[in-house]
C-alpha cells in the first residue's frame, strides 16, 4: 500500500516533478524599502523645483565657476543631455531595485529556483519601471512648469533594460568562470608521511 506524503508538504504546481517544497521562505518587507526610496526620489524630481527651467538656471550658475564661459551654445545641449542621462540612470537603478525586490518576493511566494525566477523578476522590474515612468510623466503633465514626454518613458524603460542586461552579463560571467580550488591545509599526518 503506497504511503502518501505528510499533509504539510506543499507541492508547487510547476515543480511537481521535482522535489517537494517543505518550507516557504518568509517575505521580508525590507527588500522593498530601497524601491520605496527610489520612488520617493522620482516623486521629488517630478516637482517644479527640479523642472528644466530651474535646473537650467542652476546649471548656468555652476558652469562658469567650474569651466568658464557660460555663453556657449554647448551649455544648453549638455544640460538637456544630462537631464536625459538622469532619467536613464535613475530609472535604470529603479529597474535593478525592482528586480531584486521582485526576485525575493517571487521566491518567497512560489519557492522557485534558478533562471526562471530571475527572468520573471527581470520582466516584472522592467514592466514596473515602464509603469512608474508612465505615471511620472502623466503626473508631470499636471505640474506647472513641467513637460510630459513619452520619449522620457522610453528612456526610463531603456535604462531599466540596460541595467538589467548588465546585471545578467555580470551574473553569466560569474557563473561561467571556473571555480578556483582552494588550497588544502596539510594535516599533521600528511606532513609526517609526505
Amino acid at each position: 500500500m503506497p504511503v502518501s506524503p505528510p499533509v504539510e508538504v506543499f507541492f508547487a504546481p510547476s515543480l511537481t516533478r521535482r522535489r517537494p517544497c517543505l518550507t516557504f521562505r518568509r517575505l521580508s518587507p525590507k527588500v522593498w524599502i530601497p524601491v520605496l526610496l527610489g520612488l520617493a526620489a522620482i516623486c521629488f524630481e517630478s516637482t517644479p523645483l527640479m523642472g528644466g527651467n530651474n535646473t537650467a538656471r542652476w546649471f548656468a550658475e555652476i558652469w562658469p565657476k567650474v569651466l568658464g564661459s557660460a555663453n556657449s551654445p554647448f551649455v544648453g545641449a549638455l544640460h538637456h543631455f544630462l537631464r536625459k542621462l538622469g532619467h536613464f540612470t535613475g530609472y535604470g537603478t529603479l529597474g535593478l531595485l525592482l528586480r531584486k525586490a521582485w526576485s525575493h518576493s517571487v521566491r518567497a511566494y512560489l519557492n522557485m529556483m534558478g533562471s526562471r525566477l530571475m527572468l520573471a523578476a527581470t520582466a516584472l522590474s522592467v514592466s514596473f519601471t515602464f509603469l512608474v515612468g508612465s505615471l511620472d510623466e502623466w503626473h508631470q503633465s499636471f505640474v506647472p512648469g513641467r513637460v510630459s514626454s513619452f520619449r522620457d518613458v522610453l528612456i526610463d524603460t531603456c535604462g531599466a533594460l540596460l541595467f538589467n542586461a548588465i546585471f545578467w552579463a555580470i551574473r553569466a560571467r560569474k557563473l561561467s568562470a571556473p571555480r578556483r580550488a582552494r588550497p588544502r591545509k596539510a594535516s599533521a599526518a600528511q606532513g609526517v608521511f609526505a
